[in-house]
């Protein structure tokens, strides 16, 4: 029987685009997909204690810093994230060590960013939308 992931359950939104791991594994970048709301690789549980933002399917991280806190923002084993995900949904900024992700576009994609925080840049602007989970068990009724 599948464990019910911990924490709570989002997409993460950015216009019709969605934060999404696009198949990806360890060291490699996620990115954005359209959204289309059935979980899987666009659902991420967010552990507020241990700061951490986890993808539902892969169990991998994002993480806004390499191993040596240099700005990349790339999945990884949870237990190599360093400083802890904030997620503001005042300002619709997720952080990590002082930094916003940003959605930026490159050539004809959207990419991906750690960058400095600007209060006037769309592309910082995360809408966290709690999901009830897809892929998680249900408890059963009486």
């Amino acid at each position: 029987v599948p464990e019910r992931e911990k924490g709570e359950l989002y997409h993460i939104k950015n216009g019709i685009m969605c934060l999404d791991t696009l198949g990806h594994r360890i060291g490699e970048s996620l990115g954005v997909y359209q959204c289309h709301g059935t979980g899987g690789n666009q659902e991420w549980a967010y552990e507020r204690e241990k700061g951490l933002l986890l993808n539902t399917v892969s169990k991998l991280c994002l993480t806004m810093e390499d191993m040596n806190g240099d700005p990349l923002v790339i999945l990884d084993d949870c237990s190599n994230v360093k400083s802890r995900i904030r997620m503001d949904a005042a300002t619709g900024w997720l952080t990590q060590g002082g930094r916003c992700l940003a959605l930026e576009p490159d050539a004809e994609h959207w990419r991906l960013d750690s960058v400095v925080c600007d209060a006037g840049d769309g592309g910082q602007r995360w809408v966290f939308e709690k999901t009830a989970s897809f892929g998680s068990v249900k408890a059963k009724n009486g």
